[in-house]
């Protein structure tokens, strides 16, 4: 397809022991048309129209891995961009307008006719809640140049969802706490984050489950004003987690015979994964163990790829079946099979 390999999944950041990565996602809408599912095709084809033309004009440098409309995406070619997170299950799941568009390093990228018109997003990895940001908001600030977005006065910026309205932006980190759950610390932990204004949520967002001890740590939606704060207690909520993290690790793991034990642990977990079909709740477990024996130094292997086995096998952790038929293509991907490859590679 031409799209660079994403940046969060072939790089190092800082605090990766613990933070896989750090996401900023903003959401426009287009002034005098409805929100995509109310567009009918002409105005979808419209729609698409204006945000390419700002993008050629404005920020070309999203335009690296070339403009991919949604119909050449559709197939086995979804799975790619979904474990990639460029593109969301929502973007997948739909067939008619839209388009995807990524940067020339896999380190920002613009979703169009999603929920919204525009969904702008940068990935990074470990904890970058700054750097994500300012990706974001310079994207957003070239594209306005071309191309006004909804926005009415003591609202702030119009989005589909309700919630959404406002700054219409959010921030995430995803953490692996493994200490914490193992010491039965993450009620404590999780609470003293949400007491600074932060949602605690599973590994995909609301609604889901937090398997293989994965969390996101996001932002409350707030007024377009308060939008840098918000970030910033993010970044303090992930920066107290991830010590709280570490404190665990220490405690669990100072001494030899427990770093012993724990490599252990994570080659009998290959083992089994070897030996028997797992599913993708499974799966994700064994690379949460696996992740966390890197971590601590007592295997080898490659942070930034573990951050790959989370997104290829999380996603099915975190969708209905009745997702179709996006689901069907996602389901069709061997992760099992994927897994006993990983594992099979010599380190």
């Amino acid at each position: 397809m031409g799209l660079p390999y994403p940046a969060w999944a072939s790089e190092t950041g800082p605090s990766h022991d613990v933070a896989v990565s750090t996401r900023c996602r903003a959401a426009r809408n287009l002034p005098g048309l409805p929100f995509p599912w109310r567009c009918s095709p002409h105005q979808l084809a419209e729609a698409q129209h204006r945000v390419r033309s700002a993008v050629e004009a404005q920020a070309p440098y999203l335009m690296a891995g070339g403009w991919l409309p949604r119909a050449r995406a559709l197939g086995h070619q979804a799975s790619t961009l979904l474990e990639a997170r460029y593109a969301s299950l929502a973007w997948a799941s739909r067939e008619e307008y839209g388009a995807l568009a990524v940067d020339a390093d896999g380190s920002l990228g613009i979703m169009a006719q999603e929920e919204d018109h525009l969904r702008i997003q940068s990935i990074l990895p470990g904890l970058q809640v700054q750097s994500a940001r300012a990706k974001v908001t310079r994207a957003a600030l070239d594209l306005a140049a071309h191309t006004p977005f909804a926005w009415l006065p003591g609202l702030g910026f119009l989005t589909a969802s309700p919630a959404n309205v406002g700054a219409a932006e959010r921030t995430s980190a995803l953490l692996h706490l493994p200490g914490l759950a193992s010491l039965e610390r993450l009620d404590g932990a999780i609470g003293a984050a949400r007491c600074i204004g932060c949602s605690v949520r599973g590994l995909f967002g609301e609604g889901t489950l937090a398997v293989g001890a994965l969390y996101q740590v996001s932002n409350l939606p707030v007024d377009a004003a308060a939008a840098a704060a918000a970030a910033d207690r993010v970044h303090a909520a992930a920066t107290h987690l991830a010590e709280a993290e570490r404190d665990a690790r220490r405690e669990l793991y100072s001494t030899a015979n427990a770093r012993h034990a724990l490599a252990a642990r994570a080659e009998e977990a290959a083992d089994a994964a070897q030996s028997r079909t797992l599913s993708a709740a499974e799966a994700l477990e064994v690379v949460s163990l696996r992740r966390l024996a890197i971590a601590e130094e007592v295997v080898d292997g490659s942070l930034p790829e573990t951050g790959a086995w989370v997104s290829t096998l999380g996603l099915v952790c975190a969708v209905a079946p009745d997702a179709a038929p996006v689901w069907e293509r996602y389901q069709a991907v061997r992760h099992t099979a994927l897994l006993r490859d990983i594992l099979r590679k010599p380190t």
